[in-house]
């Protein structure tokens, strides 16, 4: 048991996990756009940059939660440290040199993202803080910077030039990570009210944000039709996509009642990597 804790733990606290994530995100929109599988000098960038950024991200949010090191995921991370912050070291050096692969045009598009994403690191805002610690932004900075990032600059690096297509991907992959983020507000209720940050939580209560998740689902579910009508998504990623979030709602629905991180961690994430698989695999198998 130890064994699997301590691979499981490297994996979803060494930030490897959340970058597969990403990566799987990436993968899907090229899938879509190109009709292919390959890792491109781009989803390479994202997996580097993701690990990195979300690795800084867990170390440098220690200095703010000492009142929460002896409790659940914080004990791990906390002696864990090390580990996190040389992973991150070695990704970030990585994630310079992909970045240089990259066409420029991307590499200018990531400008805005890029201090985004570090703005929610580090304290950029002086004595306000980071982005993260600003009042209901958190959520939806995490759900513009994923869908930028994993629909919009793929989007750019195939050159295509259908504009529409492009805004119905960047909304339906920002409505979907949107809606995932609740969960973990959910599970930040009590850090957030120490660190005196509104999140929509706090503020609705668990039901209604509940509630409120699966409106952004169902509108999502509108959005494919939609973009189906139009010829955009085949079959395969239309009854793949429609699975992946019936099924995240039902893992939504039961968030607030499991407390074990992984279940955060690695199940909610996780989606994003069910979601290509299913989308990917069975537009391949049929």
């Amino acid at each position: 048991m130890k064994i699997i804790k301590g691979i499981l733990d490297f994996l979803f606290y060494g930030n490897l996990w959340i970058a597969f994530c990403a990566v799987a995100m990436v993968l899907q929109t090229e899938y879509l756009l190109e009709g292919r599988l390959y890792f491109s000098n781009f989803s390479l960038f994202v997996f580097f940059a993701t690990s990195f950024l979300y690795g800084f991200h867990r170390v440098m949010g220690l200095k703010k939660l000492s009142a929460f090191l002896d409790k659940g995921r914080f004990v791990t991370i906390n002696y864990r440290k090390t580990d996190i912050f040389i992973i991150a070291a070695i990704a970030g050096v990585a994630a310079i040199w992909y970045f240089f692969q990259l066409k420029w045009h991307t590499q200018l598009a990531l400008i805005v993202p890029a201090i985004i994403s570090l703005g929610y690191v580090f304290p950029i805002l002086g004595p306000y803080g980071r982005l993260r610690d600003l009042n209901y932004i958190k959520i939806f900075l995490i759900a513009i910077t994923w869908a930028f990032i994993s629909t919009t600059l793929p989007f750019y690096e195939s050159e295509s030039t259908d504009h529409l297509f492009g805004a119905i991907l960047f909304t339906e992959r920002f409505l979907f990570v949107l809606a995932i983020t609740i969960p973990f507000d959910i599970r930040d209720y009590q850090i957030d009210s120490h660190s005196k940050v509104k999140t929509i939580p706090t503020s609705m209560g668990v039901r209604k944000s509940i509630q409120l998740a699966g409106v952004i689902l169902f509108l999502e579910i509108v959005l494919i039709l939609f973009a189906t009508k139009l010829g955009y998504y085949p079959t395969g990623f239309v009854v793949g996509l429609i699975v992946n979030i019936l099924s995240t709602f039902y893992f939504i629905r039961l968030s607030p009642k499991i407390e074990h991180d992984y279940y955060f961690t690695g199940l909610m994430d996780g989606t994003m990597i069910l979601q290509f698989f299913l989308t990917v695999g069975i537009e391949m198998l049929i």
